[in-house]
C-alpha cells in the first residue's frame, strides 16, 4: 500500500477534489499548469501532496520540488 493511493481513496470517500500527476507522461511545466489550474477551477486554500514510493525516489522527490517551486513562483 503507498500512501499516494491512501490519499487519493480518502479524496474520493470525502468528496475532496484531486489531480494525480503522472511524471512520465507530463513536464514539470505541464504539471505545473495542471495544478494552477485545478487550484483555480477548486478554490484550493491548502495544497496536501502526496508521493508514490519509488525506487527512484531522488528522481520523484526533485520532480515534486520543482513543480511545486513553479505553483508557488506563479501565485507570488
Amino acid at each position: 500500500m503507498v500512501v499516494w493511493h491512501l490519499a487519493v481513496n480518502f479524496g474520493i470517500k470525502e468528496k475532496k477534489p484531486y489531480v494525480l500527476i503522472d511524471a512520465n507522461q507530463l513536464s514539470e511545466d505541464q504539471a505545473a499548469q495542471e495544478i494552477i489550474a485545478f487550484i483555480a477551477e477548486f478554490n484550493i486554500e491548502v495544497l496536501n501532496v502526496a508521493e508514490p514510493r519509488a525506487s527512484n525516489a531522488v528522481r520523484v522527490c526533485s520532480y515534486t520540488k520543482a513543480i511545486i517551486s513553479k505553483v508557488i513562483k506563479s501565485n507570488q
